[in-house]
């Protein structure tokens, strides 16, 4: 047998295409032209015409008959094994194919603060992963300075970070910046009998310990000027770097707390007992947030499309 005679490279460059090689390689599978070109979804005059051009190319008989099942020459054993590994890699290339085009290759480096880790992130990575099951994805769950240094280092590819509304982080030639504001609300213990109001106010709050961030933060301020505004006594008698540690006292019923939406959805969804109450707070107190990606880095197309989700579902 002339091996270089049925060198499939060499077809290739002939008057054949794919479909002949899938004809061949179906009938090699199956034993039969009839199961073939149901297989294919084609007519049994159709596979066997890509099998004679086949045949014709090669100058070979590439099946015989026996006990009424189409058996496959030498020559075509080997054109067979030559056949199916291509076969093999351009399926491979068709899937890669469909998934950069949906964006379902990748990895995305992902950075947040502690509050949006147990949410807003995970909320919105399950809807996003589902439809991209291939994609991978870090998350890195560290203060808003670290993910904004790591945004300016390229070593992430979005992050969503504490700003502040007055002074919204501005986009910058390292890095792309979508700030949003987010309206706070009060955090009081079931057990506290302002748990039962709809709504709480300044007035509500005269003179009751307040849990609190460190005194420079932008609720805090806020906090002190509304109060100050309303006549009332702003008294942070205890103070916290993370809400999850303020909304621990919160529950012990040590004060009440102003916080984000998204520390109070998520300390919700992990509050079986339903120990605090969310409730609104008048006059409302804005947080700022910002979503940041970096400007000199190519991103994923992946990442593009969890930052227009984020966009949307922070919009919301």
């Amino acid at each position: 047998m002339n091996r270089q005679r049925l060198s499939l490279a060499r077809l290739e460059r002939r008057k054949l295409n794919i479909r002949h090689f899938e004809a061949f390689y179906a009938v090699g599978m199956l034993g039969s032209v009839s199961s073939a070109a149901e297989s294919m979804n084609l007519t049994q005059p159709a596979v066997s015409k890509q099998l004679a051009a086949l045949e014709h190319e090669t100058g070979q008989q590439l099946f015989h008959r026996r006990s009424g099942r189409l058996e496959m020459t030498r020559e075509a054993a080997y054109l067979f094994e030559e056949v199916s590994s291509t076969l093999v890699n351009l399926d491979g290339l068709t899937d890669a194919i469909a998934n950069i085009r949906r964006a379902s290759l990748g990895r995305i480096e992902i950075g947040c603060t502690p509050g949006l880790s147990y949410d807003l992130l995970p909320q919105t990575l399950s809807s996003f992963l589902r439809e991209r099951p291939d994609v991978r994805v870090s998350l890195q769950v560290e203060t808003s300075d670290h993910l904004l240094k790591k945004v300016l280092l390229q070593q992430l590819d979005l992050a969503v970070i504490e700003d502040s509304f007055q002074h919204p982080i501005a986009s910058s030639p390292n890095y792309h910046a979508i700030p949003f504001n987010v309206t706070c609300v009060c955090a009081v213990s079931v057990e506290d009998p302002l748990s039962r109001k709809s709504v709480l106010t300044p007035a509500d709050l005269d003179g009751r310990p307040a849990i609190t961030l460190e005194s420079g933060h932008e609720i805090t301020v806020q906090q002190q000027r509304a109060f100050d505004i309303a006549g009332a006594v702003f008294n942070p008698a205890y103070e916290t770097r993370l809400w999850w540690s303020g909304l621990g006292m919160v529950k012990y019923n040590l004060g009440y707390a102003i916080v984000d939406p998204f520390n109070a959805d998520a300390y919700a969804s992990l509050d079986a007992e339903r120990t605090i109450r969310f409730l609104p707070f008048e006059p409302g107190l804005l947080h700022g947030m910002a979503l940041i990606y970096p400007a000199l880095k190519n991103i994923p197309r992946a990442a593009e499309l969890l930052i227009a989700e984020l966009r949307e579902r922070v919009a919301g």
